[in-house]
C-alpha cells in the first residue's frame, strides 16, 4: 500500500479513492496522504464497517475525506463506522448495491467501500465538469447535494451531516 501511496504522489490525478480500512490507529500513511492533499488531490476512504464509536484509519485521518454507508431505506447503515460526537465521516451514501457478477439476482454487496467508491465517483464526474475545481470546491460540492442524479435503484444516495439523534441499534 505504501508503494501504491508513493507512486500516486507521482500520478496526474485530482480524486484518489482508498477502499480500504485498518482497524487501528497508525501513523504510517499519513505522511503520504497529506503530500497528497498538498497537491490538491480529494483523497476519499471508508469509515469502515465497525458501527458506532469506530472510524478506520485512512478514514480517521483529518486530511480524507471520510464517507460512511446508508442502507437501503435511507438511514445510516448500522454496520457505518461513525463517531458518537460527530466530525467523520463527512458524507454518507448508499453502501448497498447488486452484486456486481449477477445484478439481476436479487445479491447485494454492502459496506462503506462501496459508498466511498460511489463518492469518488461523484467527485470525478466534478473534475469533469469543472477541470480547474479545488479539492476544497468539489467537497463543498458533494456536501450541498442532498440527493444527486443516479441509477434508479439508489434513491437517497448522499446525506450531508450525520443525524444528532442517531445511535447504534440494540
Amino acid at each position: 500500500m505504501l508503494r501504491a501511496l508513493d507512486a500516486m504522489l507521482r500520478a496526474n490525478i485530482r480524486v484518489l479513492c482508498l477502499p480500504w480500512g485498518i482497524n487501528l490507529p497508525t501513523p504510517v500513511f499519513q505522511p503520504f496522504i497529506k503530500a497528497l492533499t498538498e497537491r490538491g488531490v480529494l483523497v476519499v476512504a471508508p469509515s469502515g464497517n465497525k458501527g458506532l464509536g469506530t472510524v478506520l484509519t485512512p478514514g480517521a485521518y483529518p486530511e480524507v475525506l471520510t464517507v460512511g454507508a446508508l442502507d437501503a431505506n435511507g438511514n445510516i447503515a448500522r454496520y457505518s463506522g461513525r463517531y458518537e460526537t460527530g466530525g467523520k465521516p463527512e458524507l454518507y451514501a448508499r453502501g448497498t448495491f447488486p452484486a456486481p457478477a449477477d445484478p439481476d439476482s436479487g445479491k447485494t454487496i454492502r459496506g462503506t467501500s462501496m459508498a466511498c467508491a460511489w463518492v469518488a465517483g461523484k467527485a470525478v464526474r466534478f473534475c469533469q465538469t469543472d477541470p480547474k475545481a479545488t479539492s476544497t470546491q468539489i467537497k463543498a460540492q458533494l456536501g450541498a447535494e442532498a440527493l444527486v442524479t443516479v441509477p434508479p435503484f439508489l434513491e437517497k444516495p448522499l446525506h450531508r451531516q450525520p443525524l444528532a439523534s442517531d445511535t447504534a441499534p440494540a
